[in-house]
């Protein structure tokens, strides 16, 4: 959820409307403070029903994907929260 509300605030900041309807009615607004939780799925959640490993990068060595989870993202999260 922190993720889906920094990002929700980053868009925002970029003028991106999350206003699904594009209406710019007052109720649309109020929905579209932050971006639909609906549409965000669970990384962890999702390896966990797959039998996956849990962690970004162990499903990721597992599945063999070119494209690795970055090194730094662990920092990140230490160094905000």
């Amino acid at each position: 959820s922190f993720e889906r509300v920094c990002l929700s605030r980053y868009l925002r900041d970029l003028r991106i409307s999350l206003d699904p309807f594009h209406d710019h009615h007052p109720l649309s607004r109020d929905c579209a403070r932050f971006l639909n939780p609906a549409g965000w799925k669970c990384s962890m959640i999702w390896s966990a029903y797959m039998g996956l490993p849990l962690s970004l990068e162990g499903a990721g060595a597992v599945l063999k994907l070119d494209s690795q989870k970055m090194k730094e993202g662990k920092d990140l999260i230490r160094y905000f929260c």
